[in-house]
């Protein structure tokens, strides 16, 4: 784990390499993925400005390498014009994702999101090794997992895809 949610937060944090899922947790204790960050992207940046606490937990789905910024040393950053541009047009870049993602939401379907999904995290291939669950991939195309399930199954038994494993 980098971070978990509801608790104080001291640094943002910028991953280099690897994957790291964003999850909130439910009151049952069920989690629910709110986005994979890729390679260059800023998060838990919330801590600046809005609350002290994260609002959802981070954790590194395979090895990953991230820069640690303290709230602090970021606060001393944003003396400076270029660092403030950059973090707005992260900040823009983060609600142009949440506009795009409700809109992927609402007009493409599970499958659709899906095939998006695979094309967007790993590109055309005909074999791809998937470094994140089935659950959580899931939850990442907007989908509960008995949906999910049912959809790989309809499109393994017309024989658009195979699982085996994490392929």
């Amino acid at each position: 784990h980098v971070f978990f949610e509801n608790r104080k937060g001291v640094s943002v944090y910028i991953l280099i390499t690897g994957a790291v899922n964003l999850y909130k947790s439910n009151s049952e204790g069920k989690e629910n993925v709110i986005k994979i960050v890729k390679p260059g992207e800023m998060f838990g940046e919330v801590i600046l400005f809005e609350s002290d606490k994260y609002p959802v937990s981070a954790v590194a789905l395979e090895g990953s390498n991230l820069y640690l910024i303290s709230k602090h040393q970021f606060h001393c950053l944003l003396q400076n014009s270029d660092v403030c541009k950059d973090l707005l047009a992260q900040m823009m870049a983060k609600m142009r994702y949440l506009t795009n993602k409700l809109h992927y939401t609402i007009c493409n379907d599970t499958e659709e999101r899906f095939f998006l999904f695979l094309k967007e995290h790993y590109g055309v291939k005909n074999r791809i090794n998937i470094n994140v669950s089935k659950k959580d991939l899931a939850f990442s195309i907007a989908a509960t997992p008995e949906t999910f399930s049912r959809m790989i199954k309809r499109l393994s038994d017309k024989g658009d895809i195979s699982f085996d494993g994490k392929q």
